[in-house]
């Protein structure tokens, strides 16, 4: 729908935003949309490896994996020099 649950630390919020106009807002130094449904901060990713068809799998630092989208990937290995 047109609304986003954000995840800080323990806590959560919902924000009746769509995605897009966060991102829009959001700094792209320092997040990432990883795909159509999360936009993750840069900053708590733990570990990163290739995953299936050029893409990437993010670790965060709670222990979430968050796939990456072909473009993200892409984009995020642009973006590190990797």
């Amino acid at each position: 729908g047109n609304y986003s649950r954000l995840h800080f630390g323990r806590n959560q919020a919902t924000l009746y935003r769509s995605l897009s106009s966060l991102e829009e807002r959001l700094p792209s130094s320092l997040f990432l949309r990883a795909n159509r449904g999360q936009i993750i901060n840069v900053a708590n990713i733990v570990n990163l490896v290739p995953w299936f068809s050029q893409t990437l799998k993010a670790t965060l630092k709670t222990g979430d994996e968050i796939e990456l989208s072909r473009r993200a990937s892409l984009v995020f290995r642009e973006t590190m020099g990797l």
